[in-house]
């Protein structure tokens, strides 16, 4: 995913420069939560409703070139040539995104010199304005690496496994080759959350996920007190259910689903790195060849 927005805050002197720092922080942070920009739009006003700000926001699928957008004030978003019903790019589409009085360019035609030129150039026709503009060359392949930031908030996970399983669907990973690791990515964040930070403090987990050839590798990070979870005792499964340790019953499960599983502590960090192999292969590798 790529998300581009130009913002123009109106305003004089330095705490126009405090407010444009400010606002430029809680974009990034709203477009890391959500999805959908037009809840981005709406977050931005809820925190900042006093701010007096004019924006264009645009979220790019770069695999499909499936985009959405949400503008406010003198915003707009705009695509140079047919984007289609589907709101699907081609390849040699432009998106213009602007705020003020910058208009798309005459032309579809880039300069030798290259779509900066475009953009400065209507920028100064305009005599002022913030602009930018995105060539799209064609659909690519999906990332084989993504990484994804979850605040200690239990709240969180639901969003993120719902990430996770795009993931697998955009690589086409076989059913039966991820069975039961949503389970086990719920089982490690609702565990690292819970029990992780005792400061009270907000704190950020990353998980991060690599598609490699028949393998699927999961690294998940904290920054909380050093826990070693293969220190963990195996359960007894012979005792009641009752009786069983429930962070035992935990790891055992994690170890189950998973073909290998290692932790280390690396500079103030808990690493848990978690390897599965894919028997099926990925659906995307074979349309490659």
């Amino acid at each position: 995913m790529l998300a581009v927005a130009t913002v123009q805050i109106k305003g004089n002197g330095i705490e126009a420069v405090l407010e444009a720092a400010s606002f430029r922080q809680l974009l990034r942070a709203a477009l890391a939560v959500f999805d959908d920009p037009d809840m981005v739009l709406s977050a931005c006003r809820e925190t900042s409703h006093q701010v007096n700000f004019e924006v264009a926001i645009l979220r790019l699928d770069t695999s499909s070139g499936a985009l959405a957008s949400a503008t406010a004030g003198s915003g707009r978003v705009e695509v140079i040539s047919c984007a289609g019903e589907d709101r699907r790019l081609s390849a040699g589409d432009i998106v213009w995104i602007a705020v003020g009085d910058v208009p798309p360019p005459r032309s579809a035609d880039i300069p030798i010199e290259g779509l900066g030129q475009v953009v400065d150039d209507e920028i100064a026709r305009a005599g002022g304005g913030c602009a930018a503009a995105l060539l799209f060359r064609s659909q690519g392949h999906p990332a084989r690496t993504a990484t994804y930031v979850v605040p200690n908030d239990l709240q969180a996970i639901p969003r993120l496994l719902g990430q996770v399983a795009a993931f697998f669907s955009q690589h086409a990973m076989a059913a039966e080759d991820v069975e039961g690791i949503d389970v086990v990515i719920d089982e490690i964040l609702t565990n690292t959350i819970g029990y992780a930070f005792s400061d009270g403090k907000a704190h950020e987990v990353y998980v991060n996920l690599t598609a490699e050839a028949g393998e699927l590798v999961i690294e998940v990070r904290d920054d909380g007190v050093p826990f070693d979870p293969l220190g963990v005792p195996p359960p007894d499964l012979s005792d009641d259910i009752d009786l069983r340790q429930i962070g035992g019953l935990g790891v055992h499960f994690i170890r189950t689903v998973m073909d290998e599983v290692d932790y280390r502590r690396a500079t103030g960090w808990n690493v848990l790195t978690l390897h599965k192999h894919l028997t099926q292969g990925m659906g995307s590798e074979e349309s490659e060849s």
